[in-house]
C-alpha cells in the first residue's frame, strides 16, 4: 500500500472512530447538542407532567370550593327558614288574639311551606357533604332541627283553638 492510501485509510479509521465515540461526547459539537436536546427534552416532560398536576389539584380545590359554597348558602337559607318558622309561629298567635281567621289560614300555610324549604336545604347539605366531620355534624343537627320543625308545627296549629296555649309553648320555642 502506498504512504497516501495508508494515510487516508488511518484518517477515515480515525474519523469513523470519532463519530461512535463522540457522538454523546461532550467535546464535540454534535454530542453538545444530542446532550442539549435531551436535557430539554427532559425539562419539558418534567414540567408538562408538574403543570398537568398543579392544574388537577386546582381543579379539585376548585369543585370542593365549590360544594362548600353550596352548602353555605343552603344553611344561609336553612337559617333564614328558621326565622321565617319563628314569625309563622308568632303570626298566628297574633292572628289568634285578634280573631283574624285569614291570616290564621296563612300562618298554617306559610309554616308548611317553610317547613319543606328548611327540611331541603338540610337534605341538600346532607347530600353534599363529603368529609366525615361534614357527615357528624348534619347527623347529630337532625333530631334537634326535626324538633324545631315540629313545635313551629304545633305551636301554629294550637294557635288555631288554644291561643293561650300556644303562647305558654313559646318560651321553650324559641
Amino acid at each position: 500500500m502506498s504512504k497516501t492510501a495508508d494515510q487516508a485509510h488511518d484518517e477515515e479509521r480515525r474519523s469513523l472512530e470519532r463519530m461512535k465515540a463522540g457522538s454523546l461526547s461532550f467535546g464535540t459539537l454534535g454530542g453538545k447538542l444530542t446532550i442539549g436536546s435531551g436535557a430539554m427534552v427532559s425539562l419539558l416532560l418534567g414540567s408538562s407532567a408538574i403543570g398537568s398536576f398543579v392544574a388537577w389539584e386546582f381543579k379539585e380545590a376548585t369543585a370542593d370550593a365549590q360544594r362548600t359554597s353550596q352548602m353555605l348558602r343552603n344553611h344561609m337559607q336553612a337559617d333564614m327558614m328558621h326565622d321565617a318558622l319563628r314569625g309563622d309561629a308568632i303570626n298566628a298567635i297574633l292572628a289568634a288574639e285578634h280573631k283574624d281567621r285569614e291570616t290564621q289560614a296563612e300562618a298554617l300555610k306559610d309554616v308548611e311551606e317553610h317547613a319543606k324549604e328548611f327540611q331541603d336545604a338540610i337534605a341538600t347539605n346532607d347530600s353534599l357533604a363529603r368529609t366525615d366531620a361534614e357527615k357528624q355534624l348534619l347527623t347529630a343537627l337532625r333530631q334537634p332541627l326535626s324538633d324545631y320543625l315540629e313545635a313551629a308545627s304545633g305551636i301554629v296549629k294550637r294557635a288555631q283553638t288554644d291561643v293561650v296555649g300556644a303562647n305558654a309553648m313559646m318560651p321553650e320555642f324559641r
